[in-house]
């Protein structure tokens, strides 16, 4: 994240707190409760072993390709769990596989032009502003929406508070131009009254009033 936003500059602050928190983390859980550790651990691997992310990511997408009906697929909600209560559904646990299955290869294609150019078009917007308080927080907003918008494994554009959170900062995204153009209005309003101010000082003070 600090490679995408920018911030990479500013990296060598933040080491000796992540190493040191790291370590403190680390050595209180072994300590207090070193079952749990190892008990985590042990579940990672286990599950890494029973289905690697790789390999279920590729079933996912042999699957929907395997049951294709048709040129656009099984249709909008034959393979979103939620719309179970409507008819028979296919649980497909990985979002662009999703895709695929119900809207075939012209849908995904289409969903990943549409998201590839938000993301682009709100890189255009996060670089392009002046105010620096917004351009941190729209960087934090850039790479959540580059991350949800290709990761590949889960569906987060189908669980909620993800879903919520991508559109809502792709909104937020889209409005901080006028956003960050009000702010500059307001920075060059303020400046040009410091500047009158300071210069009625210096008038001031070259022409005392008389006594």
């Amino acid at each position: 994240m600090l490679f995408l936003t920018g911030k990479i500059a500013d990296f060598k602050r933040f080491i000796p707190i992540a190493i040191g928190l790291s370590l403190v983390l680390l050595i209180g859980f072994s300590f207090l409760n070193p079952d749990f550790v190892q008990e985590r651990i042990d579940s990672f691997v286990g599950r890494w072993n029973a289905s690697p992310p790789y390999s279920f990511i590729q079933e996912q997408f042999d699957f929907a390709m395997r049951t294709q009906k048709g040129f656009l697929g099984q249709g909008l909600g034959s393979g979103t769990n939620s719309t179970r209560i409507f008819g028979k559904v296919s649980l497909i646990e990985t979002y662009h596989p999703k895709l695929l299955f119900e809207m075939g290869f012209p849908g995904l294609i289409a969903f990943m032009i549409f998201v590839s150019h938000l993301c682009f078009l709100t890189f255009k917007i996060y670089r392009g502003l002046k105010d620096e308080c917004l351009k941190s927080f729209a960087s934090g907003f850039w790479v959540f929406l580059l991350i949800i918008a290709y990761f590949p494994y889960w569906y987060p554009l189908d669980t909620d508070p993800v879903c919520v959170y991508y559109w809502l900062f792709a909104g937020v995204l889209l409005k901080l131009p006028v956003i960050d153009k009000e702010e500059q209005i307001k920075l060059k309003a303020q400046k040009a009254a410091e500047d009158a101010l300071k210069k009625r000082v210096k008038t001031k003070r070259r022409n005392p009033s008389a006594i």
